[in-house]
């Protein structure tokens, strides 16, 4: 697990504000399945303050089809462990498509949770963290 690139993609490209010292701690889980997902999630906990589901996807059925699953399983451990955010990321290189098709079921699925983000970025965003475990 490569801590500095999350560290970077997390401060960086999500853009949060966590102390430093809150990345002392950081889990990275490469392939944690999710009960109704096919496509497989990129788990990542930055202390016990952020939680991140990563999928990669250029497929806008997938997007409908799993990214609420995402987002409730997430927001469902975020609750559960006591983790102050949650953010649902989509990596993919059909930007512009994934990201209007992403950000309408994210707002079918939020019910106005304000601890609940959702990112769309590009591979190349994301390539560093992928590739740190395979």
């Amino acid at each position: 697990m490569n801590k500095s690139a999350i560290k970077a993609f997390v401060k960086r490209t999500l853009g949060c504000t966590c102390p430093d010292k809150v990345f002392d701690e950081i889990r990275h889980e490469a392939d944690a399945s999710l009960a109704q997902c096919e496509s497989p999630v990129s788990r990542i906990a930055v202390g016990d303050r952020l939680l991140i589901y990563l999928m990669c996807t250029d497929s806008l059925e997938t997007v409908a089809r799993e990214l609420p699953v995402m987002i409730r399983d997430g927001q469902a451990e975020r609750d559960s462990c006591g983790f102050n955010r949650f953010r649902a990321v989509v990596c993919t290189g059909n930007i512009g498509a994934v990201a209007n098709s992403a950000d309408a079921v994210f707002a079918r699925n939020t019910a106005k949770d304000d601890r609940v983000h959702l990112h769309v970025v590009t591979r190349e965003q994301v390539r560093d963290i992928v590739a740190a475990d395979g």
